[in-house]
């Protein structure tokens, strides 16, 4: 009976389905959900926690030269569903000022250890940084004042992620989908405890090159990073950017399956739930989430 009663839910959920076959890709806007700017200094204790602002390149003139790296941290795993695959992603900051004359390539490296946002404020310009707190990142510190990066002034990826020209009038700068991006998004998601963000480097050989961009604590929203994601969710089986009824073919076909671990990839994609730790089998469990993607 019990049988009987699931065949009529799978074909009931699967006839809703099919008649309306539906995009397989879809989009996460994702604001930061850390960030911070290292201060060069000697003794570690600037930083800019909860500031306004973002800062990187090298500041001079008046005062000494002095490099400026700024971290970013978007929530990957708790913004989107284990199992989907990165297909673009795409970073837009908004520059706030420049005394650069020239336009600089800011280019984003992934960041090797895991670092802290304390509650330090350098204010509305503060491009010199404030006092560092407890927990901040700053040049020697991954958590101030407790835990130390490698590499004075922050340890990243040699690889460059993605760059972007960014000139000197205010304004939105988006750094377009590459490849690396996406690898990297994609990591995150499959790995979170390994996001530690990007940072954002540029130009350190020549005074006043320095940027200031809206930090996620920017009292306008429209200056605060923004992280636009596209993914295709574990509904689509077959990876094709629908679900339909090729998706909906290969989960019948694993219907009632006990043991997709002594089975065929399909099986494994269609055991979708529990979500982030299937049990196995292809169920009324995971029918339910796969409609559920098709509902969204």
């Amino acid at each position: 009976m019990k049988k009987r009663q699931n065949s009529i839910l799978l074909s009931l959920g699967l006839l809703l389905i099919l008649l309306q076959p539906v995009s397989g890709t879809e989009v996460a806007e994702l604001q930061a959900g850390r960030d911070n700017t290292l201060f060069e200094d000697d003794n570690g204790t600037l930083s800019n926690g909860i500031g306004p602002n973002l800062f990187t390149g090298l500041s001079g003139g008046i005062a000494p030269p002095q490099k400026k790296r700024c971290l970013i941290w978007f929530d990957v795993a708790g913004n989107i569903p284990p199992g989907s695959t990165i297909t673009s992603v795409t970073l837009k900051l908004r520059l706030l000022r420049t005394r650069d004359s020239s336009s600089r390539i800011v280019e984003l490296r992934r960041v090797l250890q895991d670092w802290g946002e304390g509650t330090s404020n350098s204010g509305l310009t503060g491009g010199g940084g404030a006092p560092a707190t407890t927990g901040d990142a700053t040049w020697l510190h991954t958590f101030f004042n407790t835990d130390f990066w490698i590499n004075t002034g922050g340890d990243f990826s040699a690889t460059v992620s993605g760059s972007q020209s960014v000139g000197t009038l205010a304004g939105d700068y988006t750094w377009s989908s590459t490849a690396q991006m996406v690898a990297d998004v994609q990591s995150w998601l499959d790995d979170p405890n390994n996001n530690f963000g990007w940072s954002l480097l540029t130009d350190e050989s020549l005074i006043q090159t320095a940027r200031r961009f809206g930090s996620r604590e920017n009292s306008t929203v429209a200056n605060r990073p923004l992280l636009t994601v596209e993914y295709i969710p574990i509904a689509d089986l077959d990876d094709s950017g629908f679900i339909n009824f090729f998706d909906h073919a290969l989960f019948a076909n694993e219907w009632s399956a006990t043991d997709c671990s002594a089975l065929n990839g399909w099986c494994n994609r269609a055991d979708m739930a529990p979500v982030g730790n299937p049990d196995g089998r292809v169920d009324h469990i995971d029918l339910r989430e796969f409609a559920l993607h098709w509902l969204q």
